[in-house]
């Protein structure tokens, strides 16, 4: 009897990850991703960092034990609405709230352009590089 030869799954990447802008003035460029931890009752959570690259300013970190695509909308149209800024570009990693259809939509409907990073390169968002410690923190490496 022979086992099934097995299927990779395919990488999911969105579209303008060909993208590699640099920040040059403020809010040309926006950086979203993901931290996760696990709280002492082992339940994980997630924190939603956004970050504008020129400037470091942190907008926006909010908690969720699970975020859709839908809240991530929401957050942004709500720095939006309270900073009276918006970004030029958008970039991010490839997750499934990322590249979900909403987000693509929001996009479009904004005039944001979404870059996106290749896949298992977090050093290419535009946060200060980190590196863990093995007990769920990361630390800035300087």
């Amino acid at each position: 009897m022979k086992r099934p030869c097995r299927v990779r799954k395919k990488r999911r990447i969105g579209p303008g990850r060909d993208q590699r802008l640099r920040a040059s003035f403020p809010d040309q460029m926006w950086a979203l991703d993901f931290q996760v931890d696990v709280t002492v009752d082992g339940r994980q959570v997630r924190f939603l960092n956004i970050v504008d690259e020129f400037t470091r300013e942190a907008l926006d970190t909010r908690a969720f034990r699970s975020c859709t695509s839908d809240q991530l909308v929401g957050v942004l149209d709500e720095i939006i609405a309270t900073t009276g800024r918006r970004p030029t570009h958008v970039r991010m990693d490839n997750g499934t709230e990322m590249t979900a259809y909403a987000m693509r939509d929001w996009c479009r409907f904004a005039g944001v352009d979404a870059s996106f990073i290749d896949p298992g390169s977090p050093w290419q968002n535009g946060k200060r590089p980190t590196r863990s410690t093995g007990n769920g923190r990361s630390i800035a490496v300087l």
